[in-house]
């Protein structure tokens, strides 16, 4: 069994503490974290053993080299991640509040992420698959634009479960309506969307999580859909099925990567299912114990906040349980 995430791999540069001044002011100083939302889903189901690969691209730089390694490291399948000798590895800046929560200023035009093409990727990969994951930022440029409806389109036939993870960055969009445009366009393909509070209401305009989420789940045939609530934990929904579930209070040092983490580990928790249902596009999410599974999944979200970074805050199983 296999999982394949596909998106954007990227460099984080977190905020790092520094006494020092320049003419009286504070020096903002960045350490760099491997990071890319796909990425690191990938890189948690990596490290929690199950059989994991990334497609992407990177730049043939110093970056793309330690994104590579780094998912290397996690014992990801990286023969899909391509390097680009004309663009560079895309950064992003992650910039945190008095709350500790994170903004970002993205260096990605023509990022190396954003130039992959149909004919750089070895479909050959999904032969043993069993779950695709992407996200919406592959949808902000072309010609990944193109190549991800592409993909999307040679997926749909086949026995696996597609997954999506909208993950609003308003800032890569030229206008938000376009983004709200083509984050729903994603999720008429998608068997499992996992959204923030924050993004359903974007996409529903409205508040309401019980209604918003009928209104989704209505509207796209979807098989099972996951808010993330922050502090307050996760809210799901089947078709028979709604519920929420209690998160875990922790000092929140760096919220980067969290509700990746969150979302890997649930996945995790899905392909091991205790009801050993096999994992394929017919699934029966309503004979599944999504409480427990979620449980599980917020416990991680709530140790990764404890560390800076995202592939670098990823807990170990043995810490959850």
């Amino acid at each position: 069994m296999k999982v394949i995430s596909y998106g954007e791999a990227l460099i984080d540069f977190t905020p790092k503490k520094n006494e020092n001044k320049l003419n009286g002011m504070d020096i903002e100083t960045f350490e760099a974290n491997p990071g890319g939302a796909p990425a690191n889903l990938a890189a948690v189901l990596g490290k929690y053993n199950i059989n994991s690969a990334f497609i992407g691209k990177v730049g043939s730089d110093k970056f793309g080299d330690t994104l590579i390694n780094t998912l290397n490291s996690f014992n990801v399948d990286t023969s899909n991640v391509i390097k680009d000798k004309y663009y560079n590895t895309t950064l992003a800046f992650v910039h945190l509040n008095e709350q500790n929560d994170r903004s970002f200023s993205f260096f990605r035009n023509n990022g190396a992420d954003t130039r992959i093409t149909l004919d750089d990727i070895d479909l050959n990969i999904f032969n043993d698959a069993s779950i695709f994951h992407f996200g919406s930022l592959s949808f902000t440029d072309e010609p990944i634009r193109s190549t991800t409806l592409d993909l999307l389109e040679y997926v749909d036939t086949k026995d696996l479960i597609i997954s999506y993870d909208p993950n609003l960055r308003d800032k890569l969009w030229l206008r938000l309506d376009e983004a709200k445009w083509w984050i729903l366009k994603g999720m008429e393909y998608a068997d499992i969307v996992k959204v923030s509070e924050e993004e359903l209401e974007f996409l529903t305009n409205k508040v309401d999580i019980q209604i918003a989420s009928e209104e989704l789940f209505e509207q796209f045939n979807l098989k099972l859909l996951i808010v993330t609530l922050g502090e307050k934990g996760s809210f799901y929904k089947t078709k028979n099925k709604t519920a929420i579930i209690e998160g875990i209070k922790s000092e929140v040092i760096d919220t980067t990567g969290a509700g990746d983490i969150f979302y890997g580990s649930f996945l995790y928790k899905l392909i091991n299912n205790k009801e050993n249902i096999k994992i394929t596009k017919d699934i029966d999410f309503n004979s599944l114990n999504i409480d427990e599974m979620l449980k599980f999944a917020n416990k991680a979200g709530s140790l990764s906040v404890t560390k800076k970074g995202a592939m670098t805050s990823i807990p170990n199983i043995e810490d959850i349980k």
